[in-house]
């Protein structure tokens, strides 16, 4: 199911009769070699969110809780590929950056074993 804006996932699925919140993330690619960064397709952790005062729109980043989503789903449209990773799995608390190669290695199922495993 698509959940309608201004929450803090987009899709819920259900998988043994337990409701998982899914946030979706979408990359550009950046590629940093010149500057000796990992390069790679580089996912924002951080939520965007915006206020309105006085006719003016301030946005600002906040971080996601335990309770606003169960799982990311990394995603990389001209590659046609998804990577899964349950919350506790990030290892970072701004960017997430993914080469080519890993995304066969995060399937839906491996985050939902990690899931699993962790409750």
């Amino acid at each position: 199911m698509i959940v309608p804006n201004r929450r803090p996932y987009d899709i819920v699925m259900e998988h043994n009769h337990k409701l998982i919140k899914i946030q979706v993330k979408t990359s550009t690619y950046k590629n940093n070699k010149k500057r000796n960064y990992k390069s790679g397709y580089t996912y924002s952790i951080k939520r965007r969110s915006r206020i309105t005062k006085n006719n003016k729109v301030f946005h600002y980043y906040e971080d996601y809780n335990e309770f606003d989503c169960d799982m990311y789903a990394f995603v990389q449209p001209r590659l046609y590929k998804i990577a899964f990773f349950h919350v506790d799995q990030i290892d970072v608390t701004t960017r997430k950056i993914l080469k080519e190669e890993q995304f066969a290695d995060y399937p839906l199922e491996k985050a939902l074993t990690y899931m699993k495993e962790t409750k």
